[in-house]
């Protein structure tokens, strides 16, 4: 998308086409998978498993931002 508004910014034609290209995101890198060894903390009742909790997280990974020291 980059490469075709800066075509265009520059007053070039944009393509015909354009190819996207999968892609996985960097930070999806710290959720976990899932697995039963996620699920064993004290705070859930035993037997709880949810993946629609996980993949959750995935999604939101995006946000995932770095901290800043302040000194």
């Amino acid at each position: 998308m980059a490469k075709i508004a800066t075509t265009g910014a520059i007053g070039g034609a944009p393509p015909e086409k354009g190819t996207i290209t999968p892609a996985r995101l960097a930070t999806e890198k710290y959720v976990a998978p899932d697995s039963p060894e996620l699920w064993s903390w004290p705070i859930f009742p035993p037997g709880f498993h949810s993946e629609h909790l996980v993949e959750l997280a995935r999604l939101q990974a995006w946000t995932l931002k770095p901290a800043k020291r302040i000194e």
